[in-house]
Parts: C-alpha cells; structure tokens; sequence
C-alpha cells in the first residue's frame, strides 16, 4: 500500500518505476512465513532440497523466459517469487510424504483463515490515507501503526494465541 512512498522517499522519484517490481518482491514475504525446511532437515532428508532447488531453477528459467519478453522486467520477478512458490509447494508435498500427515496438520488453516479475515477487518485503515492528505511520510507511519494497532486488537479478540506472545 505504501510501497511508493517507500521508494520515492528512500531514492527518488526517478525510482517510481520500479514500485510495481517492489510490490511483486513483497509475495516472498507471505512464502517466507512457512518454513518448510526444518521437518526435512530434522529428518536428515536433504536430497529433497537437492531436488527442490533444481525444481526451482527450471520454474524459474522457464518463467523467466517465457515473460520478459512478454512483460519486460515484471518477468524476472515474477518468475522468482513463483520458482520461490513451486520450491515450498514440493518441500510441503515432501513434508506431507515423509511424516505421513494430512497438508491439513503440516497448515494450520484455522488459524490461517483468522489471520487473514483479521487483514481483511484491518485493511480499510490503510486505505484511509486517500482521504487524508498530509505529508506521505507521515500517513505512512501514522496509517501503518494505527493499522498494526487495530490488527493486535482483532487478533487478540479472535483468540490467536501467538498475539499474546507478542504482546
């Protein structure tokens, strides 16, 4: 949401054409929030990773090819958060086979669901910032903290257990 604030206060405006390519980047934040390393490793099978990560790389040479021609310098970005994709699907699958478990125990959808309708509760306050016109820095900082404030709340009312951790 404030992706062009971002980078047109930390480089310039000249940079403007790269927020698209940043708001791509930041899926990798949402795969990067399932780790599906860990239970492979614990159980000492690293040639999944082998696999995966030869998997990965012909996702995205694949995908590389197949859109920067047709999407310019989206292509490459894509390519890589979806070859990021494919590698946590496979290891997932792998996790699944190896401890014999439904994907229903290795995700917890419950929880999963919770955490996004919480977003989904939250997400207006972000869009207040149209409304409002100050400074962009200082909508940003104020509209994101009034956002994660909000969205503690929600989730601590939804009863999410980790929430209490943090707080």
């Amino acid at each position: 949401m404030y992706a062009d604030v971002l980078i047109q206060t930390l480089f310039t405006k000249e940079y403007s054409a790269a927020i698209p390519i940043f708001r791509i980047y930041l899926l990798l934040l949402l795969r990067r929030c399932f780790e599906v390393g860990a239970p492979l490793r614990a159980m000492n099978k690293n040639k999944y990773f082998v696999v995966g990560n030869g998997l990965s790389l012909v996702v995205n040479i694949a995908l590389l090819y197949a859109l920067f021609g047709w999407i310019g310098f989206y292509g490459p970005a894509i390519a890589f958060v979806s070859a990021e994709f494919a590698l946590a699907i496979f290891l997932a699958l792998k996790i699944v086979s190896t401890y014999k478990i439904t994907i229903g125990r290795l995700v917890h959808w419950k929880k999963i669901g919770l955490i996004v309708a919480a977003n989904l509760i939250t997400m207006p306050i972000l869009g207040l910032r149209t409304v409002v016109d100050f400074n962009p820095i200082a909508e940003a900082v104020a509209f994101s903290t009034l956002f994660l404030l909000v969205y503690l709340a929600v989730m601590r009312w939804m009863h999410i257990d980790e929430v209490d951790y943090f707080m």
